[in-house]
């Protein structure tokens, strides 16, 4: 508010579906305070790479270097440095790894990192070392997708098991398991629904038999990253308040 009324232009960048992110700041009451929403489905690229931004700053009519990017993960560091803004990171949102851990990993560097928490911090760095290191090579690019399934895995897992205590919990002064009951067959659908989408993404991939691989892992990825960001974006923030 204190921004426009200094004649600041303001857009918000996500990488959620633009439906979401419609509603969500629709029913908080803040949609009149951006001039432009970016989401996730608005550009081919989402962050960490610079497209989402350069499409906000477009739509603004701004340059890079009248842009401030504040944001509150290792992907809007990174978008922002790749976009040529300066970077503003806040020790608040939704994702699980804490601020400080982002920072170390997007501005300070691999021993910083280390030196925070070696066990979420050793996967994170692994994973972009592992893609640095494999360059065009297809094998060596499925060993890195395979090490990122099972990460963005365990970050689907715990947001279920969370929402799923939030969920009994709800169904605890009613004595029923209604809310439970939509949980499990919501978390059954969504899995079912990985294996067909992503059967038929790598069934319609042109190459060799390791490009089909990868891009059904690059497949699963997308979709276990999607609904985890959903879970946490719609139920817990929504537990939270």
């Amino acid at each position: 508010m204190a921004l426009r009324a200094q004649g600041v232009k303001t857009a918000l960048v996500t990488n959620k579906l633009r439906s979401l992110t419609v509603e969500f700041i629709e029913s908080r009451g803040i949609a009149h305070l951006f001039d432009a929403v970016v989401a996730g489905d608005d550009c081919p690229k989402n962050k960490p790479a610079p497209d989402m931004l350069l499409r906000a700053m477009d739509i603004l009519k701004v340059d890079a270097s009248q842009a401030i990017m504040v944001g509150d993960s290792r992907n809007d560091a990174l978008a922002g440095r790749a976009a040529g803004v300066t970077v503003a990171l806040v020790e608040t949102g939704y994702n699980r790894t804490t601020i400080k851990m982002q920072l170390a990993l997007s501005l300070l560097g691999m021993s910083a990192l280390l030196a925070l928490s070696p066990v979420t911090a050793s996967e994170m760095v692994g994973i972009n070392m592992c893609y640095q290191k494999a360059g065009d090579d297809l094998e060596k690019i499925n060993a890195c997708l395979e090490k990122e399934l099972k990460y963005i895995q365990a970050e689907h897992k715990d947001a279920v098991e969370r929402v799923t205590v939030i969920a009994k919990s709800w169904d605890k002064p009613n004595h029923n398991r209604v809310r439970w009951d939509k949980q499990m067959k919501a978390n059954q659908a969504f899995e079912s629904y990985v294996k067909r989408e992503c059967d038929f993404i790598k069934n319609t991939t042109k190459g060799r038999r390791t490009q089909e691989a990868n891009a059904q892992l690059a497949c699963r990825i997308n979709l276990y990253r999607m609904r985890t960001d959903m879970l946490e974006n719609r139920f817990l923030s929504s537990a939270r308040e």
